[in-house]
């Protein structure tokens, strides 16, 4: 049933169509939307209803505030040049004293109304205030402190102008509403009245001096470029009129304006520039005055309240673009909550289908299958139970791919061991050397094997071993690594630490060896015994990223083992060569005892006979067995009956055995002649043991001779009694010689104490010597 199972699964999963559209996302993802588009229309639009609340701000409550100041700084203005001609009439007798209070309670009815206004003062951040105008007008009296005071209200108007954004003005109907208001009327309002006050003092003076004249005609000209520029402002503004700010009754304003003031002006050329009798039309120019000043306070008045209107449509169209962002926000709103039930059933309806194939599965309906897939959380739920088969034929395939990488290591660790078995079994370092190598290339397959061994001063890897044929060729050359900077055997041989160099990386420059071409991966491992670095181990393989961390770890427990067999046959050849010098050390000492034994005696011969008798031979040497001595081999008779054998001890050859058969016996075989060969080694053992004992018991005889001489000597108190105990000691002990025994005095010479034999004889003369 299983196998039914995993068929059917494995189908299913074939099967199964491409998921599209929701079903293709994750929850996360889902959810994600679902925020995104509930926050769609803030991030959308909240930074456009930013933006136009900072226009209504900025080109709205701002630039209104603004115009309506500059009203009223204008009608202050106004106040002021009535002002100041009305007491240049008073001085002249042309008017009374009440006209000039007239005037002055207009100019401080315009304050009161100015002090209205400080949220604008306020609001826009100036640096005055109606208090400072109302004190200054407190202090103004004459022309001169009126004029002064008119250039305040001059810098107050442009700061104005600067801090409303009206000189900012986005729109061309307003901006150029306001290029009249804020600068071309101004100019026109203080041109007139310096035009009026040239003409107070060409009535007065019936003429104007070149230079009055001069100024006269210079503001006259400013009021005619300003009319033409006043105009063209106009006629630029009525074709762009987008916030209305110009309509039919402004347009007729200002050619009643510009008629008027032309009128005055014309009325000034010809009255006073071009004065041709000897009286100025007062009452003319009066009245053209009064006509173009009137006309020019209609005009701004239009024009001031034209600005507000054209700002204040603008601000409208701004709301109104606040309100439609906020509406199509709403409708978004809507429309994600009727998407996010959308997506909302897209996520519920797998899951429902999940729930109730699981139960049927649980119930023991294991062909079970769930027809439905999606690219989200519950689709891989859903593919995760179809899968459900198909895991345990996974699972067995996983394990037996693990058995197949235990069964390689378990190949490994046995190739390893039965190398490390063969190696050991060497006591000759070159030897063991050279069959490591050629062991490892032929149970691992490796490119190059190669051994270094450190010098005695661990300068240097020297290569002693290589089972390549470029390593043979190094190993001609002496090829050797500066230990700590040469490839990675040095760096493996100064840090104890394996390394692999692969064909790519900073290693790659290792692989440029000419002997040694086809390498193209290289791993080296330290040869360490108790802390003690021996060597390095190097293999090479001619395949790029052949060795991985795993094979450092197999492999050096393979360089472990190897270094042990280095250092065994070390210690072995050390221990051969303390060995064979102890030996020769020996040998030598027993070949100059016996040469000095064999010197001191005569030569001694012994015969046996059968049936067991012995007898001495004292007589001439056999030839035999002079022969065998002499040569030191076995010397087969002509008789084929007779063989001399050489005594040999420590390669010296102390004597000889003849062996001879009787007449009617067989020649001597192999057997035999062994067997005398034998015989021969056993006796030169029998005869150096017998020497050592003799001169043990000699050694024995001396040490206890000494001994005891001591022992009788310390028995003697005196000096004479010492010398007389030794001298007769030595005498007796020795036997036939001349014991003499001297003691030196510098200052008496020497003096000498004598035994002959076994006799004492010391002189009388010398017993009193100190």
């Amino acid at each position: 049933m299983n196998t039914t199972n995993n068929k059917n699964s494995t189908q299913f999963t074939k099967e199964l169509p491409k998921a599209n559209g929701w079903a293709g996302l994750t929850y996360a993802q889902k959810f994600t939307i679902i925020t995104l588009i509930f926050a769609l229309p803030v991030f959308a639009f909240a930074p456009l209803a930013y933006e136009q609340y900072q226009r209504i701000e900025q080109y709205g409550e701002k630039e209104e505030q603004g115009a309506v100041y500059l009203r009223h700084l204008w009608q202050l203005t106004s106040n002021l040049q009535a002002f100041s001609i009305a007491s240049t009439d008073v001085e002249n007798g042309n008017a009374n004293a009440s006209e000039l209070v007239n005037i002055r309670t207009q100019a401080n009815e315009t304050l009161i109304q100015l002090s209205r206004d400080d949220e604008i003062i306020n609001a826009l951040g100036l640096s005055f205030s109606s208090a400072e105008l109302s004190a200054k007008l407190d202090v103004s009296r004459t022309p001169e402190e009126i004029d002064l005071f008119l250039d305040d209200i001059s810098d107050a108007t442009r700061e104005i102008g600067d801090k409303s954004y009206l000189i900012l003005d986005p729109d061309l109907d307003t901006y150029y509403l306001m290029d009249v208001v804020l600068l071309r009327l101004p100019e026109n309002q203080d041109k007139l009245f310096r035009v009026k006050i040239l003409t107070e003092k060409a009535i007065q003076n019936n003429g104007l001096t070149a230079s009055e004249a001069y100024d006269l005609q210079n503001h006259l000209a400013v009021i005619s470029q300003n009319l033409d520029e006043i105009d063209r402002n106009l006629a630029v503004a009525s074709e762009n009129n987008s916030n209305q700010a110009v309509d039919s009754g402004l347009l007729t304003v200002f050619e009643a304006y510009s008629d008027a003031t032309n009128a005055h002006i014309r009325d000034l050329r010809q009255n006073i520039l071009n004065i041709r009798t000897n009286t100025i039309n007062s009452d003319e120019l009066d009245a053209s005055y009064e006509l173009a000043l009137t006309s020019s306070n209609e005009f701004y008045n239009s024009a001031s309240a034209g600005l507000q209107r054209g700002i204040q449509n603008r601000t409208e169209v701004y709301s109104f673009r606040i309100t439609l962002y906020i509406t199509i926000s709403l409708v978004s709103i809507l429309m994600a909550f009727v998407i996010g039930n959308r997506l909302m059933k897209s996520i519920s309806t797998p899951l429902q289908k999940a729930i109730e194939s699981a139960g049927k599965f649980a119930s023991g309906d294991l062909s079970t299958r769930i027809d439905y897939f999606s690219g989200d959380e519950a689709g891989q739920i859903i593919m995760a139970f179809n899968r459900l088969a198909d895991e345990v034929e996974t699972r067995q395939i996983n394990l037996e791919i693990r058995s197949n990488d235990l069964e390689n290591k378990t190949r490994k660790i046995e190739t390893i061991s039965k190398v490390a078995r063969e190696i050991t079994s060497f006591r000759d370092l070159k030897s063991l050397l050279s069959a490591a190598t050629s062991l490892i290339h032929e149970n691992f397959g490796y490119y190059h094997v190669g051994i270094f061994l450190l010098d005695n001063r661990k300068e240097y890897a020297v290569l002693a071993a290589a089972n390549s044929e470029g390593g043979k060729r190094m190993l001609e050359r002496g090829h050797m690594l500066k230990v700590g900077e040469t490839g990675i055997v040095g760096y493996v041989a100064h840090s104890l630490q394996a390394r692999i160099a692969h064909d790519v990386g900073v290693d790659a420059v290792f692989f440029n060896n000419p002997d040694l071409l086809e390498t193209r991966s290289e791993l080296a491992l330290p040869l360490v015994v108790n802390t003690q670095i021996l060597g390095v181990l190097d293999v090479q393989s001619t395949q790029p990223m052949a060795f991985t961390e795993e094979d450092i770890i197999t492999l050096q427990t393979l360089a472990e083992q190897l270094a042990i067999a280095i250092q065994n046959a070390r210690l072995f050849t050390e221990a051969e060569k303390a060995l064979e010098t102890a030996r020769l050390a020996y040998g030598e000492q027993s070949r100059e005892a016996w040469s000095k034994m064999l010197h001191n005696q005569t030569k001694i011969g012994f015969l046996a006979t059968p049936p067991l008798t012995v007898s001495i031979q004292n007589d001439s040497i056999a030839p035999g067995i002079l022969k065998a001595i002499e040569s030191g081999d076995l010397i087969l008779g002509e008789d084929n009956l007779t063989i001399c054998v050489p005594v040999k001890i420590r390669g010296q050859v102390i004597g000889a055995i003849r062996l001879r058969k009787a007449e009617i016996a067989e020649a001597w075989t192999q057997d035999e002649t062994n067997l005398a060969i034998a015989l021969s080694d056993q006796l030169s053992g029998a005869l150096e043991s017998a020497r050592l004992y003799r001169d043990s018991l000699q050694r024995a005889a001396r040490e206890s001779l000494v001994s005891e001489i001591s022992k009788r000597i310390t028995t003697s108190s005196t000096r004479d009694a010492i010398l007389r105990e030794t001298v007769q000691e030595l005498g007796q002990s020795i036997g036939n010689v001349s014991v003499t025994f001297q003691l030196l005095d510098k200052a008496a010479g020497v003096h000498q104490a004598q035994v002959k034999g076994r006799g004492v004889n010391i002189p009388a003369s010398e017993s009193n010597q100190s």
